[in-house]
């Protein structure tokens, strides 16, 4: 994938400057920007944080993974697995992930 080249460019040029300290010297912002909440919608009492800030990782390392997923096709197969498709190949039925995290009822037979 042209974005795993991509990636491994940033490594090369940025790895000396990952220090985690320096990260949050240079950018006191990097909280406030680099997490996501996500809230259930059954019950908004319920919310996740993913702090990505406190990871070596930087906005155009963060943006160039995304990129990989998506040459992959990462959101083809997402959606699948939330419309209940069979993505699960080795028992060739829907995988049962967002079963667990009570989405309504799916398709997983």
């Amino acid at each position: 994938y042209a974005a795993w080249k991509m990636l491994q460019q940033l490594y090369d040029t940025e790895k000396d400057q990952l220090v985690l300290n320096n990260l949050f010297a240079v950018d006191p912002a990097r909280f406030s920007r680099d997490y996501k909440e996500h809230t259930a919608v059954s019950d908004s009492a319920n919310t996740l944080l993913l702090d990505y800030f406190k990871n070596l990782i930087i906005q155009p390392v963060f943006a160039t993974v995304l990129d990989i997923v998506r040459e992959a096709g990462g959101e083809q197969v997402r959606d699948k697995m939330f419309t209940g498709e069979h993505i699960n190949t080795s028992e060739n039925r829907g995988v049962l992930h967002v079963v667990l995290c009570s989405f309504g009822s799916l398709n997983t037979t």
